[in-house]
């Protein structure tokens, strides 16, 4: 474990150097990595970890998985595995949870859910309660077998746009929630901060691809990416704005402030859908 000095205090290199989630916890103890949800991640991954000739006792595998470290003659989690690995990832790092909001069209609130767990399960159960909101639309095309589904929002966007919030948020600081706000017309998926520095408006105006600075999270990618959650190679905002013009709605709209505090994620309604479901309502 190698220190320096910083303002004539010790600190640990390995903390200067990491990312935040690849840090060492020191609230933490190797009890609180949950043996159960490492393996279910191997199994969904289809890891060979799991076949192993002799199998691998729970802490080998996290050694093998880089989920712990060694301090002062023990070892601790890194961040990472709390937050992927223990059931309760809030208890560690304020803000680990997601508030899905449903507003009615004067503003008033009609339905609010508060998702916790793993980062994965958070996305998951988030994206399954956001796709049960809005039901599709199955229409008969004249002079087609097969007919035609409209949906609200399509799928695939809004995946991305929730997995890129837990992908690129901050789990430092400033321990607030995922948040998606969903209005009668419009999905608004929020993080915080906004994007790190180097990543400017005009890339997601302009369709340019992001500049290739640093990443916030780089383990939280490694295992969203491993899930098949997260898009590889920085193709996540093309592939949203692709998914909207598909079913005929208007680009997704992206927006921070000057300070960064925060980023969102706007995603349109598909015309089509608002006008057939107002004209059978």
């Amino acid at each position: 474990m190698t220190h320096v000095e910083l303002d004539g205090l010790p600190v640990n290199l390995d903390d200067l150097l990491n990312t935040f989630d690849d840090r060492r916890s020191l609230e933490a103890r190797i009890e609180d990595v949950a043996p159960f949800l490492v393996r279910r991640f191997l199994h969904t991954i289809g890891s060979d970890l799991l076949n192993h000739e002799s199998p691998i006792e729970d802490v080998q595998l996290f050694r093998l998985l880089n989920l712990i470290v060694r301090v002062n003659g023990h070892e601790v989690p890194r961040n990472v595995a709390l937050l992927f690995f223990n059931e309760d990832p809030n208890r560690f790092f304020e803000g680990t949870r997601t508030e899905v909001v449903q507003f009615l069209e004067e503003g008033d609130i009609l339905k609010e859910r508060i998702f916790r767990g793993p980062l994965d399960y958070q996305i998951r159960a988030a994206l399954e309660h956001l796709q049960n909101l809005g039901d599709s639309i199955i229409r008969k095309v004249p002079d087609q077998i097969q007919a035609e589904k409209i949906v609200p929002y399509p799928p695939e966007a809004l995946e991305e746009a929730l997995v890129n919030a837990f992908y690129h948020r901050s789990y430092e600081f400033p321990g607030e929630p995922v948040k998606v706000y969903v209005y009668p017309d419009r999905i608004e998926v929020i993080s915080y901060p906004g994007p790190v520095p180097g990543i400017d408006l005009r890339y997601f105006q302009s369709g340019e691809p992001l500049p290739p600075v640093p990443a916030r999270n780089r383990r939280i990618g490694d295992f969203l990416k491993e899930l098949n959650l997260a898009e590889r190679r920085g193709t996540g905002i093309p592939k949203i704005q692709r998914k909207m013009r598909q079913i005929g709605s208007p680009e997704a709209r992206f927006d921070f402030d000057e300070t960064r505090t925060y980023f969102r994620v706007i995603l349109p309604i598909n015309p089509r859908y608002l006008e057939i479901q107002a004209a059978t309502s």
